[in-house]
């Protein structure tokens, strides 16, 4: 991005432009849309936290990526606060942290706009609905495993990234347990992000 391109994106007078205000702010509200409900499993939880704004920030740069999120500070200085930033990389060829590729389903070029941006005979046409993750993971108790059982726990092969037919899954493995249906029995397509990562 040039220096002419970085201006335009980081010129906040223009206020309409951040539509995508989460459900703490007061704006139309989208169909569908609803504050996150916590789930606990026992051994897992999925925790709710709110917020009223996201910016998912990309770049071939990290210093492009670090002086739009300091305009976006400032900008919002005063009326807003920080409740979590996560800086993050690509991890070799689109694997996550586990040494598999990750979405490996995600549809490319038009289809994928299709599915991440909402039509025009919506209630906000051109937007799309994000659900952010943020994952904790034992690597040194994953490396214990052997590649096999790591192929089980989910459900594809590692250096291949061929997914196991659906009678050699095993029903706790990743790829079943997150086949998610709409009340039709229908798979949704949704489009998968996974560069954020972050050491801690």
């Amino acid at each position: 991005m040039s220096g002419s391109g970085l201006r335009r994106r980081v010129d906040l007078r223009d206020r309409h432009r951040f539509r995508f205000l989460g459900p703490g702010l007061p704006r139309p509200e989208a169909s569908g849309l609803h504050p996150f409900i916590a789930l606990d499993g026992g051994t897992h939880r999925a925790p709710a936290t709110p917020g009223d704004l996201f910016f998912h920030i990309r770049a071939a740069r990290m210093d492009l990526c670090f002086e739009l999120a300091r305009q976006l500070d400032l900008a919002f200085s005063g009326i807003s606060r920080v409740v979590d930033e996560v800086h993050g990389f690509r991890y070799f060829d689109t694997r996550d942290l586990l040494g598999f590729v990750d979405g490996t389903e995600n549809p490319a070029g038009q289809l994928a706009e299709g599915v991440a941006i909402t039509g025009p005979d919506t209630d906000h046409p051109a937007s799309s609905y994000v659900i952010v993750q943020k994952y904790t993971h034992d690597l040194e108790a994953w490396e214990r495993l052997s590649v096999e059982d790591q192929e089980h726990a989910i459900g594809r092969t590692k250096l291949s990234d061929i997914e196991y037919p659906d009678e050699a899954k095993p029903a706790n493995a990743h790829i079943t347990l997150n086949v998610i249906e709409d009340e039709e029995g229908n798979e949704p397509d949704p489009a998968r992000q996974h560069a954020l990562r972050e050491r801690g």
